[in-house]
């Protein structure tokens, strides 16, 4: 996340399931967490839930406008085992062309229906 700048896309991939995206968000910032100071609003690995192995979650990802695209059906397939991925659209390191799909799911995301 060292190379992320606001304003950044991020989407967010589950492992299996084709690499599904399940949602989406804007960057904000990215901050080392500091375990020892509680005033700074940084929670523990076991406030957070992250009580699986002996993990070292270092950094705290701010983002905004978060979108759920779970129905969407958007599968990546992105293979390799990577925690951020710097997505690109000429290496075609992915099934979906992200760029592309991004403005319509903002859009259809503030659709709202009237009945």
């Amino acid at each position: 996340m060292v190379s992320a700048i606001p304003g950044d896309t991020l989407w967010f991939v589950v492992s299996g399931n084709q690499q599904q995206a399940i949602a989406v968000a804007t960057f904000v910032s990215c901050r080392e967490r500091n375990l020892q100071d509680l005033l700074s609003g940084t929670y523990s690995n076991i406030e957070l839930g992250w009580t699986d192995g002996d993990q070292d979650w270092r950094y705290e990802i701010h983002y905004e406008n978060l979108i759920d695209i779970t129905n969407c059906n958007v599968f990546t397939q992105i293979v390799g085992q990577k925690v951020v991925r710097k997505y690109n659209s000429r290496t075609r390191n992915c099934a979906e062309e992200l760029d592309r799909i991004y403005p319509q799911i903002v859009r259809f995301s503030r659709a709202v229906c009237h009945s």
